[in-house]
């Protein structure tokens, strides 16, 4: 077989192979949600406890659609207007649901008729109490209410709820509106899932800025603050991160390119081979793993310098006199086959760890380095065929002298210089370090934060109990006792399942009281006070004699709750599990206090949790580099002797200690995002060795 047809099958086997991975990406790509921009999704999940893990991710999950805007004006009127017309704008563009607060008022709808027929066991502490100290007095206050400027939302259902408790009761777990304000406007939106992808984000976080201008010469200001908006803010970010690293190593190839080479050819061979591993990469993570990380995709533009050295060791020796397209691989494959198999080999071993980001790294990097090599080995030469020089080239590519290679001591004493750097140097392990929010959605949050009396807080409580009623029983105690911290000022609010069902005894203990009013003429005193007559007071006798039975947590399993009603998490292994959750906490000592006295209960921190781990996974990845080092040194000795190895790894070794040392210089510590980096910065400078 001749050469020209050598370099044509090497043609077609690549096109085959891009065809290849453009059918199977077709064909298994997970969709539109194959994004990660949460720094959790980064870290191994543990399955140490599946009701923990489950109350996490329901306690993370509940919120991730919602956006909160907040408007500000001087006059109530154009606040009223400017809002109105950012939801209009919002569902215009696809970012909001129109129909989202009708859909949570017809779940709301849907509580209160299922809760209903038991409504004469559903009682609040405050309306028990009450009832059991002086049921006359309860009624005759609930009356006065109703002749006040409050009581027409007891006006409107009062047939059906003559005594008000139903209506405290649902009022009770459900959450408030925010406090009037003069020229301050809230709305909670829902961001359809075809809003939260990757390509639909960075049009969210525009619309938002449209909006914000608009607000702004309108005499108007507009906050918001939501997952939606955050993810939105870190994609915008890691593309203008992307785009400044890819442009300005693009532009410097290019200008070098021209320069050096003063080969067009050479320039979108060596474009096409860039492109050919950052596509490999990203198509490889994606379709092995189902995700990739925006951090990934940051990491990842280091490939563009690695894809394009592979493509000047073959472009730079056609300067070289003797030069022949037909012989110019056989002169660079073995420099090239040594350098893809080190640092392919490296980060496939990254692939064997359980941790998410650093797996989809090794993917990455791997698939795109092997798919540049296969680039320049299939590609180039079939469309890299130029003239050879004549004589040898000057300036910076004449011969240059070989120098004595470095002594091995120079290299171990870098190596410990390292080893010692990680060992020794104080290290951030808090993941709000790395993950912080913006600042002006921080400001933002603060702002919604002082017009609602809450705000988000990752903390939540975790129960269990042998059976469904016991785990009521054991929540409805805990309700009590954050009732109690709540009034204090060490909580803003709290919510669960245990504040729409009460546990199966007390639903009896409060008809059993509404019977015994009933006996004694109160209630009748009470409805004949209110005009009701004989009629009215016969049904309600039949009301408070029936028995339905008692409302649990079957009742709702058929029903969509609105947002806030959660908590349940089933019963599995004869044991039953719900959460908590927790806003606005202020006094951390008393909550601790608190779940102390509860033994079935654990007070759950996941950002303690992911601090801890983080700790953890950076030891192993600090191990993983020095056991990525010493493999590839091992295997560059027995490919090329232990001088040639030597001199391969001074360069990755020096490069990690220089970087580590300007890390520790210029922030105090390290990270394990700075570790992660450390190990692309080792395959770089490998490849370069």
């Amino acid at each position: 077989m001749t050469m020209i047809r050598k370099a044509r099958v090497g043609l077609a086997l690549w096109l085959l192979l891009v065809v290849a991975l453009a059918l199977t990406a077709v064909w298994r790509w997970p969709g539109t949600q194959f994004l990660a921009t949460d720094f959790p999704s980064l870290l191994p999940h543990s399955a140490a406890d599946p009701w923990l893990t489950r109350a996490t991710t329901a306690a993370s999950s509940s919120f991730d659609r919602q956006l909160v805007l907040l408007v500000s004006a001087n006059d109530p009127a154009t606040a009223d207007a400017f809002l109105a017309h950012s939801v209009e704008a919002l569902a215009n563009s696809g970012f909001a649901d129109p129909a989202f607060e009708q859909e949570q008022a017809r779940r709301w709808q849907a509580l209160s008729t299922a809760l209903y027929p038991y409504r004469w066991g559903l009682l609040t502490s405050a309306d028990r109490r009450a009832l059991e100290a002086d049921a006359a007095t309860a009624f005759a206050q609930f009356r006065g209410l109703l002749y006040s400027p409050l009581g027409l939302t007891y006006l409107r259902g009062l047939e059906r709820d003559p005594t008000g408790h139903f209506g405290r009761y649902l009022r009770s777990f459900r959450p408030a509106p925010p406090a009037a304000d003069a020229g301050r406007r809230l709305a909670t939106l829902s961001v359809p899932a075809e809003g939260l992808g990757f390509d639909a984000l960075p049009s969210l976080h525009a619309a938002y800025r449209e909006l914000q201008k608009q607000a702004q010469a309108g005499g108007a200001e507009l906050h918001a603050t939501g997952v939606p908006l955050y993810s939105a803010f870190a994609v915008v970010s890691a593309r203008q991160e992307m785009s400044t690293i890819g442009i300005a190593s693009l532009v410097l190839l290019v200008a070098i390119l021209l320069f050096f080479l003063r080969s067009p050819s050479g320039l979108l061979l060596t474009l096409t081979c860039v492109g050919a591993g950052l596509g490999a990469g990203f198509a490889s993570t994606v379709l092995l793993l189902g995700e990739i990380h925006l951090i990934t995709l940051v990491f990842g533009a280091t490939l563009i310098g690695i894809a394009a050295d592979y493509a000047l060791h073959y472009l730079a020796h056609s300067r070289l006199p003797g030069w022949t397209a037909d012989a110019a691989l056989g002169k660079v494959l073995r420099g090239l086959a040594l350098g893809v198999t080190s640092s392919a080999l490296a980060f496939v071993a990254l692939v064997l760890l359980p941790f998410p980001g650093i797996r989809q790294m090794g993917v990455f990097m791997a698939s795109g380095l092997l798919a540049s090599f296969a680039t320049v080995c299939l590609l180039f030469p079939a469309l890299y065929r130029r003239a050879p020089v004549a004589r040898p080239p000057g300036g910076l590519f004449a011969t240059a002298r070989p120098r004595s290679p470095l002594a091995p001591g120079y290299l171990l004493a870098v190596a410990l210089a390292l080893v010692a750097g990680l060992a020794l140097a104080p290290a951030d392990d808090d993941i709000r370090a790395f993950s912080a929010a913006p600042a002006e959605l921080a400001v933002a949050q603060e702002r919604i934060r002082a017009l609602t009396g809450s705000g988000p807080d990752s903390r939540f409580l975790l129960l269990r109990a042998p059976d469904e009623q016991v785990l009521l029983q054991r929540e409805r105690a805990l309700l009590e006792d954050l009732e109690a911290l709540a009034a204090s000022g060490g909580l803003d609010r709290y919510t669960g399942i245990g504040q729409v069902l009460p546990p199966a005894s007390e639903q009896r203990e409060s008809r059993e009281l509404w019977r015994a009013l009933l006996a004694d003429g109160t209630v009748e005193e009470h409805l004949r006070a209110l005009g009701f007559g004989a009629e009215a007071l016969a049904r309600l006798r039949a009301a408070i004699a029936a028995d339905p039975g008692v409302a649990d947590i079957a009742l709702l399993a058929d029903l969509d709750l609105p947002l806030g009603v959660e908590g349940y998490l089933g019963c599995a292994a004869l044991e039953c599990a719900s959460w908590v959750r927790l806003s606005g906490v202020t006094d951390a000592a008393a909550l601790e206090g608190l779940v102390a006295a509860h033994p079935h209960v654990q007070l759950a921190d996941p950002v303690a949790d992911i601090n801890s781990d983080i700790e953890v996974y950076r030891g192993a990845v600090g191990w993983t580099l020095l056991l990525a080092a010493i493999g590839v040194g091992g295997l560059l000795t027995l490919l090329a002797g232990p001088t040639l190895a030597l001199r391969m790894l001074v360069i990755p070794f020096t490069a990690c200690a220089l970087s580590l040392a300007m890390l520790i210089v210029v922030q105090g510590s390290y990270s394990l995002v700075n570790l992660m980096g450390l190990l692309l910065v080792f395959g770089v400078g490998l490849d370069y060795g």
